[in-house]
């Protein structure tokens, strides 16, 4: 049920943290470098790192992998890094230890990158302490040892790694390693949620929302899916969308709905899609009737808003389609019209859009 996050995103936020002060060159260098001028920088840390300064081999390990004022070599950045995890300096054994467990730049080592790992966690560090847990949930490596993970889980949430707490979280939620605890799931939650750990926030909003393991909280759930639209989740967009289309718990709003569903599907959620569709269309025989049926212009028109609220290029050869089933006598020129309302493409969402295409014409809703 863990999951190890991107080690790679990790080390990169790791290797361009702001320099740390106590050395009277680091603090040329950090000037150097928040200025833009890397190779002043890198020649301050190089002379540092020669002297044996750890912080300046750190950070000269992240310069070279990164190219950044000097030209970018694994080899180097790997030397110094090393030097500088034998130095003590836990940022390093927490970096090295990453790109060991992956294989990046550097030979697979799990022997080597747990040792790592355990050393930085010792130390205090949170992201060490949850890869010793990792590794001791899932026995990589060593045997293993479920409460010795457990523990060591805590003590990362407990630091303030939010991934620790979305993890800890969800274990009291599942009853998974620990007994099931749902304030102490809802509790470590909201903890990660304040940090902006958008599974976390999502999680929240959808318990809310539901109203089955807490008590019903429409404004919580709006609350804490809004923050994790805010980081750009797509799914917490959809449900807030879904929420105002259905007014549950609130009023129904479908300005708002489709304000919410937009941005979901502009954001890769081709469920968004349908959605929109669901609300422009009548469906049922009562309302077509009510509208006084739809012919094929009709739903040229409706399709035609329906675009309006994507950043996508409605694929001719799906509204054609769509078109032709309602028996247009002139479909050329209606697909010509809705191709016409927007000229951006969004590529990533090519294949949501296709994919969705048969769903568009025959679903009363989604």
């Amino acid at each position: 049920m863990w999951r190890t996050i991107n080690l790679t995103v990790i080390a990169f936020v790791l290797a361009c943290l702001s320099f740390i002060p106590g050395h009277a060159g680091l603090y040329e260098a950090d000037e150097a470098y928040a200025r833009g001028d890397y190779r002043t920088a890198a020649d301050e840390l190089l002379r540092l790192s020669e002297r044996g300064v750890a912080d300046a081999m750190y950070r000269l390990a992240g310069l070279y992998e990164f190219g950044l004022g000097i030209e970018k070599d694994e080899v180097q950045a790997i030397l110094w890094l090393r030097r500088a995890a034998n130095s003590g300096l836990v940022e390093a054994r927490v970096w090295l230890g990453a790109k060991l467990h992956r294989g990046d730049g550097v030979e697979q080592d799990h022997a080597q990158a747990y040792s790592l790992f355990l050393s930085s966690a010792r130390q205090g560090s949170g992201f060490g302490q949850y890869m010793v847990a990792t590794y001791l949930w899932n026995g990589l490596y060593v045997k293993k040892q479920r409460q010795a993970a457990v523990k060591w889980m805590i003590r990362a949430a407990e630091s303030g790694f939010s991934q620790a707490q979305f993890t800890i979280g969800k274990m009291y939620h599942e009853g998974s390693g620990v007994g099931k605890d749902m304030e102490a799931a809802i509790m470590w939650y909201r903890r990660a949620a304040l940090k902006d750990h958008v599974d976390a926030q999502r999680r929240l909003g959808l318990l809310y929302h539901a109203g089955k393991e807490v008590n019903k909280d429409i404004q919580a759930a709006i609350h804490w899916l809004a923050r994790a639209v805010g980081n750009e989740d797509a799914v917490s967009a959809t449900h807030l969308g879904i929420i105002y289309a259905k007014g549950n718990g609130v009023q129904r709003n479908k300005r708002r709905a489709l304000d919410w569903l937009s941005r979901a599907a502009n954001l890769g959620d081709a469920t968004a899609v349908s959605w929109i569709w669901w609300i422009l269309v009548p469906y049922s025989k009562e309302e077509q009737t009510k509208a006084g049926g739809l012919d094929a212009a009709a739903y040229g028109r409706i399709a035609a808003r329906v675009v309006e609220y994507l950043d996508i290029e409605p694929f001719r050869e799906f509204v054609s389609r769509f078109i032709s089933t309602k028996g247009a006598s002139d479909q050329s020129k209606i697909v010509d019209q809705i191709l016409g309302l927007r000229n951006r493409l969004i590529p990533h969402l090519r294949q949501e859009v296709t994919r969705y295409g048969e769903r568009f014409k025959t679903t009363k809703s989604p």
